[in-house]
């Protein structure tokens, strides 16, 4: 581990006249410890360590340093932190090797979520230490305590120490400027990131969503399309949302392709959900006539007559009275008998049959939930007829339809 390494260059290499250094029984005492560190046995090196009684100052500092390190070796953070705590607070450590201990402990705070200890020593290390790592490190001590301000300042400074693309700054940067809600400054990092990594698709997704919150619907799109273009859409939740996107942006023609498409090669299921909503796109581009089918399609999925009423609707808008009738004699009438009623009264009327009419009318007029709309018709029809009648005895016919 490069952190006992640099402790351990005290004791295997000379130090300069002016740096202290341990005493030559002190050293004696050190030796076995390290070499049960080189043979990786971090257990006999602790025991050995342990054993050793250095003075206060340098020594105490120095032992407390390879405690710690030998700790953390054996994975015991806890500890580790015990001793590198007691080490920095002799304050007897070379310039460099305090700064760094100071470091070592902030990087073990933080690995143990303990942010705001950790912020405490890499704040006092920042004056002697001034690297890309130090500052990521410090982003992600401030992301763990929310504080997205410190995240965006910590990570600008890892990204301007970093020799090249630093992704692990870039990615906390983009974290608190959106928790910042600066989605301008987001969407310029997300664009950077789909620069670095254009095949990750997290990060086009990201950018549209990004553009969403700025209510720019039309650079939301277009990044999804990218997206979808290079192959990177293929669960059905994403191809559902781009599907939504075009919808809202004005192109339901285009979103119901998508659904239709994607329906035939199974990549979305073959459901009530995914057909209501195929219906729906269908029915915005006005596009009717496959609105109609796909309702039918609902209407045998799940045998509810309110589904069979939503396609007997569009066969009337699109003045396709015998198809309507043609699903009004066959759809079950269960709780919506009224409507059932009314349904036939329009197709018979649009066949300019008013006797019929009339008489669906009539039951129309004697459900509750549609008695007044049927007391219209009813009221409408035995005007038409009677006119009818009255015309037909004028010219002799004497008969109506």
């Amino acid at each position: 581990m490069k952190w006992l390494m640099i402790v351990l260059g005290l004791f295997c290499f000379p130090v300069l006249a002016s740096e202290p250094s341990l005493s030559a029984a002190l050293a004696k005492q050190v030796k076995p410890a390290y070499q049960f560190y080189q043979q990786e046995q971090y257990g006999e090196a602790l025991r050995v360590i342990k054993a050793v009684q250095p003075k206060a100052g340098f020594e105490l500092a120095y032992i407390k340093r390879f405690q710690g390190n030998l700790h953390w070796q054996l994975n015991q953070p806890a500890a580790a932190i015990t001793s590198l705590s007691q080490a920095v607070a002799e304050n007897a450590l070379p310039k460099d090797q305090q700064s760094q201990t100071q470091r070592m402990l902030g990087d073990l705070y933080l690995s143990q979520a303990k942010a705001k200890s950790a912020l405490k020593h890499y704040q006092q290390v920042t004056g002697a230490q001034r690297d890309a790592a130090l500052y990521l490190n410090m982003a992600q001590a401030h992301y763990q305590l929310a504080q997205w301000q410190g995240v965006v300042k910590a990570a600008e400074r890892a990204i301007k120490l970093s020799k090249g693309f630093n992704k692990s700054a870039t990615t906390l940067l983009l974290t608190g400027y959106y928790q910042q809600k600066n989605y301008a400054k987001a969407a310029t990092i997300l664009t950077q990131l789909t620069q670095y990594e254009p095949n990750n698709k997290q990060w086009w997704q990201q950018l549209s969503s990004v553009y969403l919150q700025m209510s720019d619907k039309k650079r939301a799109l277009s990044t999804l399309e990218i997206a979808y273009q290079a192959g990177m859409l293929s669960s059905a939740a994403e191809l559902k949302n781009l599907a939504r996107l075009r919808a809202n942006a004005g192109l339901p023609y285009q979103a119901a392709d998508l659904f239709a498409s994607q329906l035939k090669n199974q990549t979305l299921p073959y459901n009530t959900s995914t057909l209501k909503e195929l219906a729906g796109y269908w029915q915005l581009a006005r596009e009717y006539q496959r609105a109609a089918t796909v309702w039918g399609q609902v209407a045998k999925l799940t045998g509810s007559p309110e589904h069979y009423l939503q396609q007997v609707a569009l066969y009337s808008l699109l003045q396709q009275p015998k198809l309507a009738l043609s699903v009004l004699e066959t759809m079950p009438t269960n709780g919506v008998a009224g409507k059932v009623a009314l349904a036939k009264t329009q197709a018979w009327y649009e066949l300019n049959q008013y006797q019929k009419a009339l008489k669906f009318a009539q039951k129309a007029q004697q459900q509750q939930a549609t008695a007044k709309q049927g007391a219209s018709w009813v009221a409408m029809l035995e005007t038409k007829l009677a006119a009818k009648l009255e015309t037909n005895i004028e010219s002799g016919q004497g008969r109506v339809l």
